[in-house]
């Protein structure tokens, strides 16, 4: 498929505070849910908010990494635990640029709510869908998935790129493993990714999609569910790459420093020591995929 490349200017919307030097991924702590910042100089791009209850804390975050108003808001589908707090930042009057989502104006999958926050504050809306690739400021984000909607809100969910820098960042939203496959199998060179956010919570995950992305560090927003998530299997595929694991229910809030020569951890908000939390990464990843 041929790329569809677009600008969208959103350079008015500046950050409160001086700049990171380098870019920043923050993978917010909202329990069950997602919510992903990527901060590129002067453009803050939110991904996702969680669940509506989990929104003060997403506030709080977002002012905790300086952030006073976001230049793009990108909603990937209609699940309350991805949607629902970017309708509370909308209704709480914070200042944004555009807001982009992989669906058409009113489809039933999204809130009511959302389509009416949005006009009465003449936010720009831009449908995305795979083979885009657009600007967002400093921000590029190449649209993966999906092309046509379909009635299963995981298999409709936004997968994308984004380019930070010189390095990249996956976030495959909620898609199953038959889509993982199916990326992996017919755009390899546009899934590679130096940091991916796991899709769906650490659920079962495509080692071929794992092979093809070939990441340095996994992200992982989990939080307390019923569906034992993440997935034990999952775990043991990160094990046999040796992909490094950063996930949200032992770290906290997350903030990751993206830069030329190295990626590190420079921020998490978990309690106890960060460093000592790190350390026990091994022993904790075995736990977790039940190994002794």
């Amino acid at each position: 498929m041929q790329p569809r490349f677009t600008l969208i200017l959103v350079s008015f919307l500046v950050l409160a505070c001086s700049p990171p030097p380098h870019p920043t991924l923050t993978l917010i702590d909202v329990g069950y849910g997602v919510a992903v910042l990527l901060n590129d100089g002067g453009t803050a791009l939110l991904m996702d908010g969680g669940y509506a209850e989990e929104s003060d804390e997403l506030e709080r975050q977002l002012h905790r990494a300086g952030i006073e108003s976001l230049a793009v808001l990108i909603a990937s589908h209609g699940h309350d635990d991805h949607l629902d707090g970017l309708i509370v930042l909308l209704e709480n009057g914070w200042p944004v640029g555009t807001v982009a989502g992989n669906v058409e104006v009113h489809d039933e999958r999204f809130k009511d709510r959302f389509w009416h926050i949005l006009t009465e504050r003449a936010i720009p809306y831009t449908r995305l869908r795979a083979g885009d690739d657009v600007m967002f400021g400093t921000v590029r984000c190449e649209v993966l998935h999906p092309d046509t909607l379909t009635r299963d809100r995981n298999e409709s969910s936004m997968a994308a790129r984004f380019h930070l820098g010189n390095r990249t960042v996956l976030i495959p939203s909620d898609i199953t493993r038959p889509i993982q496959r199916h990326l992996a199998e017919t755009t390899p060179s546009r899934l590679t990714g130096d940091i991916v956010v796991l899709p769906h919570h650490g659920d079962l995950v495509d080692p071929l999609f794992l092979d093809t992305v070939a990441p340095r560090y996994a992200l992982l927003s989990v939080g307390p569910n019923p569906w034992n998530l993440p997935a034990q299997k999952t775990i043991r595929e990160l094990l046999r790459r040796n992909i490094r694991l950063l996930d949200t229910r032992t770290l906290g809030t997350i903030t990751v420093s993206l830069e030329p020569d190295r990626i590190s951890v420079i921020d998490s908000t978990g309690p106890g020591d960060a460093k000592r939390r790190e350390s026990d990464m091994d022993d904790r990843l075995r736990r977790w995929a039940g190994e002794p």
